[in-house]
């Protein structure tokens, strides 16, 4: 604790010197040791300084997982050192043994645990400190891989990874970024350390792509090359494929030829299994049996692609497990956790289908999916976070690497029909034709509530329009499935929607939610500094036609604009016709992600569309 406090003294950590921290990362290590028999040993080490309240929020509970049938956690060290430099341990309470959401989502899952220390005495100006020691119970594999990355949300003084491996263990890596790198032999091991100092925080910027994609990083691995990464892989979901009397009675109960046959499988799982939300990561790349996935009717990806195998097979329709990866870079280096993701792939005389069984119910996931409709992969939706990656088709003797489909981008459209009353009230119906992302979010946010719960639902989507926007009436039809797109008609009445303006009196032109993702939200920021992500190309579509009363003339409306660019398109159309004006507003993404240096001509397209002249109309009543 004195060597810590006095590296506290020596450095005198001010947070004006770290301009929006919330607090430094003032040491990280990771240590991790594999013996001859490949039995794995980590020590980790970690060390904070507390800034601020927003500090205090974030650091003052620790959490570390494992999993208790294969692992062992052991906590050496846990304590607060005060601003003045007194040490304050947790009380014994204060530190459990908690199963994780998905262990509470799923029984399955009960051995995936969470070790939680809570910290006492947290405060601006107070030091937290933390070291565990992990380890396995026993050796089943003699792979070793994994990524380390170089960057937080907050600054790092020092961060150090430290690996020691069997000589003969044939370990490869890859650096990538600012990270410094050391190696030596010594007796019958290896020791690498990978370390950096005074590392910047990463600015916390919403829909920025994960930062494993672009941070600094190492990547390690003993995989011999890609045919040992298939055979592993393969042979994880050959031990699961358990083909049960219930499997094979409910395979044969679904008619047709092939492709009608794996569209009633498709749709039979994504519709009754839920989605427990393990990454392939997490679970070792190992999907439960078939047969236990069948019976508990939940599971992660792993787990739905083996029992939609299951119930292929049991019809003569083989297919095949394929990993996704986000790119290739980096694949010269053979191993799985370049993997975040799997589908099944089903070969065809010219490529495959795709079937991604993932249908996620929890608004929290909306970001990360898509549906896509049409003859995009034969008619069968591919969420959006694997659209156009790298997918890795393992086969009994075989693997390929195989870029998945591209699609055209997706429109969704909304159509608002509305009547501007005497009384300044405004009341009309919505028309939602959803497609691609805003499909799938609808299914998200809405699939599962009851009638009073899509109530309040529609009701706060309706608060675009302007607050105390009543709900008339609703029909939602698309909810329940998967390759179809979501219509939606919605009949609301705004009171006092007119403000008035003098002799004149404005109408603010609506927004409308219902496309379930909010465009203005990609734009909150000023610049950038992190790449990000709209997660798909698409075109939202909003046209409203707005009746007005005889005795109102259109005294203002913007001029018609038109934006685009490599990266987007937006325009807006104004056209009166008899006491009605038409009102078209569209905006358009051309890809998923984008750098930091492509934000502002991105926003600039936005902005041209999104100005205060564009935003409103103003009528005059009675004869000019």
């Amino acid at each position: 604790m004195l060597i810590i406090f006095l590296l506290i003294l020596q450095y005198n950590f001010n947070p004006q010197d770290y301009p929006d921290a919330s607090g430094l990362i003032v040491r990280e290590c990771i240590s991790q040791y594999y013996d001859l028999d490949y039995k794995f040993y980590q020590e980790y080490e970690y060390i904070v300084h507390i800034f601020n309240i927003r500090g205090r929020e974030r650091y003052g509970d620790m959490f570390e997982k494992y999993n208790r049938e294969k692992q062992t956690l052991e906590l050496l060290k846990a304590q607060t050192i005060t601003a003045d430099g007194k040490g304050i341990k947790p009380d014994e309470k204060a530190i459990s043994d908690l199963g994780t959401v998905e262990g509470f989502l799923a029984s399955a899952y009960k051995d995936l645990r969470t070790r939680t220390v809570s910290y006492s005495n947290v405060e601006p100006g107070a030091t937290l400190e933390y070291k565990s020691v992990k380890k396995s119970k026993e050796s089943d594999d003699r792979h070793i891989s994994g990524i380390v990355v170089f960057k937080r949300y907050d600054p790092i003084l020092h961060k150090s990874f430290k690996l020691k491996v069997p000589k003969h263990s044939g370990l490869k890596d890859t650096v990538l970024g600012d990270i410094k790198r050391s190696f030596r032999e010594e007796g019958d091991y290896l020791f690498y350390e990978w370390s950096a100092d005074s590392v910047p925080r990463l600015k916390e910027e919403r829909f920025s792509i994960p930062r494993e994609q672009f941070c600094p990083r190492v990547l390690f691995s003993n995989y011999k090359d890609w045919k040992e990464v298939g055979e592993i892989l393969y042979k994880n979901f050959k031990k699961a494929i358990v083909i049960t009397k219930e499997i094979k009675e409910r395979a044969n109960s679904f008619p047709g030829n092939n492709q009608e046959i794996t569209e009633q499988v498709y749709d039979y799982i994504c519709k009754n299994w839920r989605d427990i939300p393990i990454g392939i990561w997490e679970a070792g790349f190992k999907p439960m049996g078939s047969d236990e996935v069948y019976k508990n009717r939940y599971g992660n990806q792993l787990d739905k692609c083996c029992v939609l195998i299951a119930l292929l097979k049991a019809r003569g329709i083989e297919s095949y497990p394929a990993f996704v990866s986000l790119s290739d870079v980096s694949l010269s280096l053979p191993m799985p956790d370049h993997f975040y993701s799997v589908v099944v792939a089903i070969p065809k005389e010219e490529g495959f289908i795709f079937l991604d069984p993932r249908m996620p119910e929890r608004e929290t996931q909306s970001l990360d999916v898509s549906g896509i409709l049409g003859e995009f992969n034969y008619g069968f939706p591919l969420l959006s976070d694997i659209v156009g990656r790298f997918a890795f088709i393992v086969k009994p003797d075989t693997q390929i690497f195989s870029p998945l489909p591209e699609y055209k981008t997706p429109i969704a459209i909304i159509e608002m029909n509305c009547e501007l009353n005497e009384d300044g009230s405004l009341r009309g119906n919505i028309k939602a034709n959803l497609k691609g992302l805003s499909a799938i979010m609808a299914r998200a946010s809405l699939r599962h509530k009851k009638e009073k719960e899509l109530n309040i639902g529609l009701e706060s989507l309706l608060g675009s329009i302007k607050t105390k926007t009543e709900l008339k009436g609703f029909q939602i039809t698309g909810l329940d499935e998967p390759r179809k797109e979501v219509e939606m008609e919605i009949e609301f009445l705004t009171p006092d929607y007119l403000i008035k303006q003098g002799k004149n009196l404005r109408f603010y032109i609506p927004l409308s939610d219902f496309l379930f993702f909010e465009i203005e939200k990609f734009f909150g920021f000023n610049e950038r500094t992190n790449p990000f992500t709209v997660v798909n190309s698409r075109e939202a579509v909003l046209k409203i036609n707005l009746k007005y009363p005889e005795d109102y003339e259109v005294y203002y409306h913007p001029k018609d604009i038109s934006v685009e660019n490599t990266l987007g398109s937006a325009t807006n159309s104004f056209a009166v016709d008899s006491h009605t004006i038409k009102i078209t507003r569209r905006f358009a993404f051309k890809k998923s992600d984008y750098s930091a240096i492509e934000y502002p001509l991105l926003k600039s397209i936005y902005d041209a569309c999104n100005s205060n002249e564009q935003k409103y109309l103003i009528f005059s009543k009675g004869k000019r």
